[in-house]
């Protein structure tokens, strides 16, 4: 229903809301020394394609644990890219460098980490 005051129309209604855009299912991260940086903060649960780009002077790797607990690894050298698919659950999911792990000189210590929400 409209109504008209002063020669204009006026709604009475709110027209819904469109459908939220859908979450994406693929990311681009580049990592460096001593970061990650990706494309999304939130993805789509389920499949996940991640192109990561080496953009430092050093070696690095991505490493992500699937939605089965599972940790997968990409190793890169310094230029090099790498596409790594891995199934991802509802939730916080963490992109890591691996290099080191459990040492002073961890990568992930260092800040090589990058934090997304699959929805």
């Amino acid at each position: 229903m409209a109504g008209s005051a002063g020669g204009r129309l006026h709604r009475l209604h709110v027209p819904p809301a469109p459908p939220p855009p859908a979450l994406p299912q693929s990311i681009a991260v580049d990592e460096f020394e001593w970061g990650m940086r990706g494309t999304h903060l939130q993805v789509a649960a389920g499949r996940l394609q991640i192109h990561v780009y080496n953009r430092g002077m050093d070696d690095h790797d991505l490493a992500v644990v699937d939605a089965q607990g599972v940790l997968h690894t990409v190793p890169l050298a310094s230029g090099a890219d790498a596409v790594l698919a891995v199934d991802v659950s509802a939730g916080p999911v963490k992109l890591f460098c691996s290099l080191f792990a459990g040492t002073p000189d961890s990568h992930e210590a260092k800040g090589m980490v990058f934090d997304v929400t699959a929805k």
